[in-house]
């Protein structure tokens, strides 16, 4: 997970945002970024008016810092989904094969045991699990119990080479899917804290539009910077589409 680079003062006030106070993202993350930085640069020109209703260059400087946080965030978050794949797929094949041979593996042990009752309860009690984890851990166990009864094994003509695979296959399987949990964890820390990041930098667009609204309401031109731009074409094909479902 890539690590967070903005101010400490700025990535503590995005954190305390609990989960319950969280804005619904309606809008693209990248094309919020762009709209806010367009919003930015075009209330440069409006600062003086803006400043009768109290918004400062001080908030205009917070808006870019808001902004950088959430930039930072997303190119996080975009980044641990790029890597899910990867690190799924390796989980994949391992666990195919895995699973393969500890399948394997039961078939031999329960013949190979079949006069030892106690042996053969272990051997079913591990083909009854199925979990991931299990899974790992299974395949390392049967090859310890299979090394610890190789005169039975040896009896059956069974080759002793699948327990080294075994053993090998559960130590890699182990890593990769430790590296696949963190990973799901990791990525839902990303996706929170950006989430977190885009209410913190939305909270003050509302602000400032809000502002910019009331300020120019008599202003078509300068009106214009203060609405976002995809929503009023959301708008606009959603009526179209209104209108031409009633025709």
């Amino acid at each position: 997970m890539n690590t967070i680079s903005i101010q400490p003062n700025i990535s503590e006030q995005i954190s305390n945002i609990k989960k319950e106070e969280i804005l619904h993202i309606s809008i693209p993350v990248d094309v919020y970024l762009q709209e806010a930085e367009d919003l930015a640069r075009w209330m440069v020109k409006d600062l003086e008016k803006l400043a009768k209703i109290g918004i400062t260059q001080a908030q205009l400087d917070n808006l870019q810092e808001r902004i950088s946080a959430l930039r930072e965030a997303q190119t996080s978050w975009v980044e641990d989904k790029k890597s899910m794949p990867a690190i799924q797929d390796q989980w994949n094949k391992i666990a195919i094969a895995t699973e393969s041979l500890k399948q394997d593996l039961i078939a031999s042990y329960r013949f190979a045991f079949r006069n030892h009752p106690e042996l053969l309860s272990k051997v079913n009690k591990m083909a009854r699990n199925k979990k991931q984890v299990d899974l790992v851990m299974d395949t390392g166990k049967l090859a310890m119990l299979g090394e610890f009864n190789s005169n039975l094994l040896q009896a059956i003509g069974f080759d002793m080479n699948k327990l080294k695979q075994a053993q090998q296959l559960s130590e890699e399987s182990s890593d990769i899917l430790a590296q696949l949990n963190n990973f799901k964890i990791d990525g839902r820390e990303t996706k929170h804290y950006r989430d977190q990041a885009y209410t913190y930098l939305k909270l003050l667009m509302n602000q400032l539009k809000e502002g910019g609204k009331y300020t120019f309401r008599n202003d078509p031109e300068r009106l214009k910077g203060y609405k976002s731009e995809y929503l009023n074409k959301k708008n606009l094909h959603a009526r179209r589409k209104t209108v031409q479902t009633h025709e």
